[in-house]
């Protein structure tokens, strides 16, 4: 059984997680109707460095990597890949 401790983890980890997740979702709508290099080249750096700080809170607030953790990395990682997918292929 978890603590609620552990589950306030998880819950603003999630939440992250989702939130970076749209900001993607965002940029790459916005890359894939508007041709402008600066604004690709920017939005790509801020996806780096926001991704990059998500990590290291992740491994400040989950120290022991739990198989639960790889899993919705993985998901995260793969809904990503798919909308880049289709924003890219609707244009």
């Amino acid at each position: 059984m978890m603590t609620e401790q552990e589950k306030e983890r998880y819950f603003y980890w999630i939440v992250g997680q989702l939130g970076l997740l749209i900001l993607m979702i965002s940029q790459l709508n916005n890359i894939a109707k508007i041709t402008d290099n600066l604004g690709f080249f920017l939005a790509l750096i801020s996806i780096f460095c926001f991704s990059s700080f998500i990590r290291y809170v992740e491994s400040q607030l989950f120290p022991d990597k739990t198989k639960g953790l790889q899993i919705m990395k993985r998901i995260f990682v793969g809904s990503v890949i798919v909308s880049a997918v289709i924003f890219f292929s609707l244009n």
